[in-house]
């Protein structure tokens, strides 16, 4: 099988190794079949810094020589979206931010209860809005027209409220940070496009500036690995499941405008318009791949 022929494009590990080492190893790929490579940052000890663009000038320089095609991988470590780490040094506002509900049962008619709000709300948590829903059959189902947004009887981290007859649940509707993934808790928000602005900023943009003349020749593109909400640990969670949801500043008003949304708490595909859209809308670096 000849390179040119060969689907095999393995994952270069790169410790910033010799450059002869280097050299050999693209070599070695030529004379086994091997038509290219993805240039994996973990565990560079330098990535976006000095030794990383002297590591992938002399990657491009020896692919183009061989007519091997390359990818680099696009962040300093797995998922990708913390751009190593300089987000959260950076930018913490774009980072993960959820939808948090808690809740506490009520028996009516009681005149002017108060339920503490505040109570509820840990460090950098903000309270967003209260909803009650009349219990059914003292289950934990509601009738929908029963609903009843009570935010506007919330006073100083309080609610006032009169609740009606019957078994009531209050829910305390909060954006925390707190929640998800503990490991991937420094991710860019993949729903705040300003995030995602920022991820292309330091990293796609920080290649192309040092590596665009290769561009869509020597260099296809990127190779991006699982970017995710992480709201929650592992892979086996359902909506529904008792667990925080994916937040931005703009979500109720994107949701309010799909059909039949109205101003409903859900999760739609309005993250195309953020971490997955801008990448081929915004970056330069477009005239490559995305994989």
């Amino acid at each position: 099988m000849t390179a040119e022929k060969s689907y095999l494009c393995p994952l270069f590990w790169q410790h910033h190794e010799d450059k002869e080492i280097l050299r050999r190893e693209l070599r070695q790929m030529k004379e086994n079949g091997i038509g290219g490579f993805i240039a994996e940052s973990r565990p560079h000890p330098d990535y976006l810094g000095s030794g990383w663009w002297e590591d992938m000038e002399l990657l491009v320089q020896e692919a183009k020589r061989l007519g091997l095609k390359m990818w680099i991988f696009d962040d300093g470590s797995y998922p990708s979206g913390t751009a190593n780490g300089l987000i959260g040094e950076r930018y913490p506002q774009y980072m993960k931010r959820y939808l948090a509900v808690q809740y506490v049962d009520a028996i009516g008619p009681a005149r002017e209860r108060g339920v503490l709000i505040d109570q509820w709300l840990e460090d950098g948590e903000r309270f967003l809005c209260a909803v009650a829903g009349r219990r059914l059959d003292h289950d934990a189902r509601f009738s929908m027209d029963s609903l009843i947004d009570v935010t506007g009887f919330v006073q100083d981290g309080i609610l006032y409220w009169d609740i009606p007859e019957g078994e009531w649940r209050i829910f305390i509707c909060k954006v925390t940070g707190n929640g998800g993934e503990e490991w991937t808790k420094n991710y860019l928000n993949p729903l705040d496009p300003e995030g995602t602005r920022a991820f292309l900023d330091l990293v796609y943009e920080e290649h192309y500036r040092h590596l665009g003349a290769d561009f869509g020749d020597t260099i296809q593109g990127f190779f991006t690995d699982e970017p995710r909400f992480g709201n929650s640990p592992g892979y086996d969670r359902l909506l529904g499941d008792d667990m925080v949801l994916p937040w931005s500043e703009t979500l109720l008003e994107e949701l309010a405008g799909e059909a039949g949304c109205g101003e409903a708490f859900s999760v739609s595909s309005s993250c195309g318009d953020s971490f997955g859209g801008f990448f081929f809308g915004l970056c330069p670096a477009a005239s490559g791949a995305l994989v």
